[in-house]
């Protein structure tokens, strides 16, 4: 008699009608995830598939399963794979907890839980005890594991510098399979933090401050007040640490006992003097916020109209969804934008303060694999809204917003494959008049010069299409994606190998964000370099931002009281690379047009023609 196939057990699910579905399984004793693609089944059978999916194997050979429906014969096709799967690297602590030995009491989030430990033995040096209960934060994908990832390195300094009653302590690592995928914290008892505790929610934030971390999440829900009043901070998703960050710091402080107008109220709160003009406040303050962004952006010079939609968000779509003037061609079919290899777009609260979509992941993934540190800028401001970088699944490769900012100071901005040449990019930004030798060519891409006269589509295409020879994305020989993606970018020569010649008499220089110098830093390229090229061990604030001069290296380096610094000059002169913040920090100091700066003003002055207009009669009189 053959024996019975134990069915597959489902531990976590992520299910969408329009995007993959994604299911963690336990088959075996193992650990494994199963891939849906959209329209293999119906909504309903998604909730449960296990019952209309044939028998999977039960071996070790496989941790992965993609599977699919043929469109031509409507049979299912399931493809096994073992992947190495990512993990958290930074893992310190001496504790490591298999995540089968957890028995979970109590859903928090979708991915903090309640849990006792059920294991038949305990590692000596651990204070877990049976029947204690304890909360475990796991990331159910790949997709959840640098939040946590960031999540556990706070901790990890918190735990060096000594602090331990500023957040509840970390009793170990969870791993899946030899593979961390979370942590383990105390079960703190208290309450969220109320009004009433907003002295002491300040106080503790103000610590945290004080040893560098920005928390980025700050809300009344990641404060627990205890019974003794004392209150400990929660949830460190979105943190990180930089003692220079002092303006989002101050911003932070700023935020907390501001009353969220759209937060929920019972109808006895509501029915309260200060509650009474409530809603009709909120709705008046949005439509007041909206007629200042537009002439903000109208006094900038910004066409916010040209395609018909003011408040991009406003109809679900966000800065990565409009390329040059128009709405990406992959967003029609519901895909989201950057959506990468697997073209999905994540639900819900992953925001880039706390982790961001699984988009915005890949193309931080991708970027850091090709040696550029990306930092990002706080949520809402301009240069965190303008970025339309992401990671193009088909071509297999980055595109870049870049700012490309001219000798007369005019900047422009464009998305650019990273396979590009800088001067091919440039040409595309400012392309060349006719007469001057643009033919056709420079018709075409003189009609690309402006962002509300090129379709989405257009963009699509010319980000596709290949820039010279030496730069061509080879298309997939079929429809069917590949089992597994090269997650190396194709090999560049180094933008220090190649010579420093100019392109139509012009120089290109990449910016260094975030120096301790007013002057910007610079470093040369050369026109032949990739953008892969050039970025490849350099930071970028949000996105490279670009500097095409008249002047050579050269130039640069013997004018006296030139406005620019080369980064090799930078580098030499300050031997403490400490950058500072002065780049997001910076605009707390810069006045607004028309403002006049009175620090030189004597005060006593002005009391005096005060008086003067007040108290002494006119001549009129």
């Amino acid at each position: 008699m053959t024996p019975t196939q134990p069915s597959p057990t489902i531990l976590s699910m992520d299910v969408s009608s329009k995007d993959n579905s994604d299911y963690r399984i336990l088959l075996q004793n193992k650990i494994r995830y199963l891939t849906i693609r959209p329209g293999t089944f119906n909504r309903s059978t998604l909730s449960t598939p296990l019952s209309s999916l044939p028998n999977l194997p039960g071996d070790d050979t496989w941790n992965c399963a993609l599977i699919s429906r043929d469109p031509a014969s409507g049979e299912l096709t399931i493809e096994l794979q073992n992947r190495n799967l990512t993990g958290i690297t930074d893992f310190w602590h001496p504790v490591q907890i298999d995540c089968l030995q957890l028995r979970r009491t109590r859903q928090l989030t979708a991915t903090a839980f309640e849990a006792t430990f059920c294991g038949s033995e305990l590692i000596s040096t651990t204070t877990l005890e049976k029947n204690i209960t304890f909360i475990v934060k796991i990331a159910r994908f790949e997709w959840e594991i640098p939040r946590l990832s960031r999540e556990t390195s706070i901790y990890k300094q918190l735990q060096l510098q000594g602090i331990s009653d500023l957040a509840p302590r970390f009793l170990g690592h969870v791993h899946e399979q030899g593979r961390v995928i979370g942590f383990i914290l105390e079960k703190i008892e208290g309450r969220e933090a109320g009004i009433e505790d907003l002295v002491g929610c300040q106080a503790t934030l103000k610590r945290l401050h004080e040893f560098g971390i920005v928390h980025g999440d700050v809300n009344r829900y990641n404060f627990v007040v205890r019974g003794d009043g004392t209150v400990r901070l929660i949830d460190f998703e979105g943190s990180w640490q930089d003692k220079g960050a002092i303006a989002i710091m101050r911003a932070e402080m700023e935020s907390l006992g501001i009353r969220d107008p759209a937060a929920y109220l019972r109808r006895s709160e509501l029915a309260t003097e200060s509650a009474f003009d409530r809603d009709f406040n909120f709705i008046t303050g949005i439509e007041r916020s909206i007629e200042r962004a537009g002439r903000d952006a109208e006094n900038r010079g910004i066409d916010v109209a040209s395609s018909g939609v003011r408040d991009l968000e406003a109809v679900g779509l966000d800065a990565g969804d409009v390329v040059d003037g128009g709405v990406d061609d992959r967003k029609k079919g519901g895909a989201g934008a950057g959506a990468g290899a697997g073209g999905k777009r994540k639900r819900g609260g992953d925001t880039a303060g706390g982790g961001g979509t699984r988009a915005e992941m890949e193309f931080l993934r991708r970027a850091e694999e090709r040696g550029v540190r990306v930092v990002r800028a706080p949520k809402g401001m301009s240069r965190n809204k303008g970025n339309g970088s992401r990671w193009l699944g088909r071509n297999q490769c980055l595109v870049w917003t870049v700012e490309w900012i001219l000798s007369d100071g005019e900047k422009r901005m464009r998305n650019c494959s990273e396979l590009a040449p800088v001067a091919d990019s440039f040409d595309r930004v400012v392309p060349l008049p006719k007469e001057e030798g643009g033919g056709e060519e420079g018709q075409k891409q003189t009609g690309d010069e402006k962002p509300e006269e090129t379709s989405g589509s257009k963009m699509e295409e010319q980000q596709q299409q290949p820039q010279d020879a030496t730069t061509t994305v080879p298309e997939p020989a079929s429809t069917t994606e590949p089992t597994e993606p090269t997650d190396t970018p194709t090999a560049q020569p180094e933008a220090s190998d190649l010579p420093l010649t100019p392109h139509r008499d012009l120089y290109f220089y990449l910016h260094r964000p975030r120096t301790a110098t007013k002057q910007p830093v610079l470093a040369p390229l050369s026109p032949k370099t990739t953008i892969a090229a050039a970025l490849r061990g350099h930071t970028v604030l949000e996105f490279p931002t670009i500097y095409v001069l008249p002047y050579s290296p050269d130039t640069i380096r013997a004018q006296e009281g030139s406005k620019y610094i080369l980064e090799e000059e930078y580098l030499r002169t300050h031997q403490s690379p400490e950058e500072s913040s002065e780049d997001t920090g910076g605009a707390d100091d810069t006045l607004p047009p028309g403002a006049i700066d009175l620090q030189g003003v004597d005060e006593s002055k002005v009391l005096e023609v005060l008086q003067k207009d007040l108290f002494e009669p006119s001549a009129a009189a």
